[in-house]
């Protein structure tokens, strides 16, 4: 596979002419944040101010930590995961909440899930599921994240023309989400009225990982499965979780499982706010919300847009045990997991697929800044779970 491309986020670490800001980044990324404040003491830029806060919250410093935050709040061009930090030293949410307002994240993602950057990863599977052909005349899906059911609605829409000789679709939804599954049978509820197939949808409301293999195989109803789709859902398992699922998914002997995701590392370092992982997850989520925004949008879904970065970057940031749901991880790992459980890969149709991609670490106004790169943010893995 020639999927080897993880995003150089701290490649300006590598530069022979680093300023002083550059030397403290590698002497926190050194896990030496003693002297990331010798180095900035009396520096008042942003950057400066955030790396001497982040490196007091390393030392257990949290009122020094606090004040850096609370005065880069206070600045008008300061990063929209500043206030993630205040919330986190005052051990509460009330600022993010009065800031994004108290939508259910489902409603966010709603709004996400309509734009270009998962529209991009949509299409990709379409192109790649009109190119496999079932086996008989029903076909048969079980998608992995429901979500709001766009995606499941899309290629019940699409079946009728490039299958003309499939007659009925059976979907197995998983979500853990029941405002989500809800928003997913209106959305399919409309779509089977109007489609000439015989469609059916089972919905199973549970992390997927939790679902068992017997739970899964009594859902096919006997029905051979056809495709597993996991788009920009397994994500949110760690690493373990992950490789329990696919063995699942192995087990019941997919003609084809899709996996969509976009190659960035929320995995390894996990939550320890490691310099790593704030560059990572700050420079992929400007990214994405800088995507997101690129097409109009009014200022409901702007706000929507911004909860929706927002939340998922404070997840990566700040959450630990049960609550962190957000563990993207880069495309190699993803071809070392498939073949580790026993999945054969396939040539791909969209190895990347169009979009941002987040590039090295930038410092400055923002904090953060993130220059775009020529490659796509998502990738796509195409494998098999059958032997012939």
């Amino acid at each position: 596979m020639k999927l080897n491309h993880c995003s150089p986020y701290l490649d300006v670490l590598n530069s022979s002419n680093q300023d002083v800001v550059s030397k403290a980044i590698s002497a926190g990324v050194g896990g030496n944040y003693k002297k990331v404040l010798e180095l900035l003491h009396g520096n008042v830029s942003s950057d400066a101010t955030f790396l001497r806060g982040l490196s007091s919250l390393k030392l257990g410093d949290h009122s020094k930590a606090k004040t850096e935050f609370e005065i880069l709040k206070g600045q008008p061009d300061a990063h929209f995961l500043i206030p993630a930090f205040v919330d986190h030293l005052n051990g509460t949410k009330s600022e993010s909440e009065k800031m994004y307002g108290g939508s259910a994240f489902s409603d966010h993602f709603a709004v996400a899930s309509t734009r270009n950057l998962f529209r991009d990863m949509y299409q990709a599977v379409d192109n790649t599921l009109s190119s496999f052909t079932p086996d008989g005349d029903t076909f048969t899906l079980m998608d992995v994240g429901i979500g709001t059911g766009v995606q499941v609605d899309r290629v019940i829409k699409w079946i009728p023309k490039a299958w003309p000789q499939v007659k009925a679709v059976k979907v197995i939804a998983i979500d853990p989400s029941p405002s989500l599954i809800e928003k997913a049978k209106i959305q399919l509820e409309r779509t089977m009225k109007e489609s000439p197939l015989d469609v059916s949808v089972t919905f199973i409301e549970s992390l997927a990982q939790n679902v068992s293999e017997e739970r899964l195989r009594e859902a096919l109803e006997g029905n051979a499965l056809d495709v597993v789709n996991a788009c920009a859902s397994i994500h949110h398992m760690p690493q373990s979780d992950k490789l329990i699922l696919l063995k699942k998914l192995k087990n019941l002997a997919p003609k084809i499982l899709v996996v969509t995701d976009a190659d960035s590392d929320h995995e390894s370092t996990l939550a320890d706010l490691s310099f790593e992982l704030v560059a990572n997850a700050t420079s992929f989520y400007s990214t994405v919300l800088q995507y997101l925004l690129s097409e109009p949008a009014s200022k409901e879904e702007e706000d929507h847009l911004r909860a929706f970065c927002f939340f998922d970057a404070r997840n990566v940031l700040l959450e630990t045990g049960k609550s962190r749901i957000e563990y993207h991880t880069t495309a190699q790992n993803w071809v070392h997991y498939l073949s580790s459980v026993g999945f054969r890969l396939l040539p791909p149709r969209n190895e990347w697929i169009n979009g941002l991609t987040p590039g090295r670490a930038q410092l400055g106004k923002d904090f953060i800044h993130t220059a775009v790169s020529e490659r796509p943010i998502n990738f796509q893995l195409v494998a098999t779970g059958r032997t012939e």
